[in-house]
């Protein structure tokens, strides 16, 4: 009897210790790191507590469920950009397709910038790259994730 309660005790104790985190929590921990506007905090939210989130509370279908994901993809999108960006100013050669399309994205961003100090930078191999908000990056090197968004509409 007495081993029956310990064993009881301990499985509670065991599933106490091992449950997910409340939903609430998570994105209130989530909130603070992202709203810093630092980028290592942003990560390690994205890595912790919206990570955390999307694998135990994926099926909610809340505002704070659609901020979650909001939160990953903009920092996923980010992290791709600035690897992206690694790669070209290291002067690796495109991997695939999108890749190929990335890079040139990128060049013709440069390009249509008309900043000659851009165009001797990719000369270099030293990247320099210039905003315009009317290049979509994601859409050109991910254009298979557009697809898939339109076809679940």
């Amino acid at each position: 009897m007495a081993i029956s309660v310990l064993l009881a005790v301990i499985s509670g104790f065991v599933y106490w210790i091992m449950r997910p985190a409340d939903p609430h929590q998570l994105f209130n921990q989530a909130r603070v790191l992202m709203q810093t506007g630092d980028w290592d905090k942003q990560m390690r939210a994205r890595n912790g507590p919206i990570k955390d989130f999307l694998r135990h509370y994926a099926d909610r279908q809340d505002e704070e469920a659609a901020q979650m994901a909001a939160w990953a993809e903009q920092t996923d999108l980010i992290l791709r950009e600035r690897q992206l960006r690694t790669r070209m100013k290291m002067g690796f050669e495109p991997d695939d397709e999108a890749e190929k399309r990335a890079f040139a994205a990128v060049r013709r961003e440069i390009g249509d910038a008309g900043d000659q100090r851009g165009n001797r930078g990719v000369a270099r191999r030293q990247l320099v790259v210039e905003t315009d908000l009317r290049v979509d990056l994601p859409e050109i090197v991910f254009p298979q994730l557009e697809d898939a968004a339109q076809s679940k509409t």
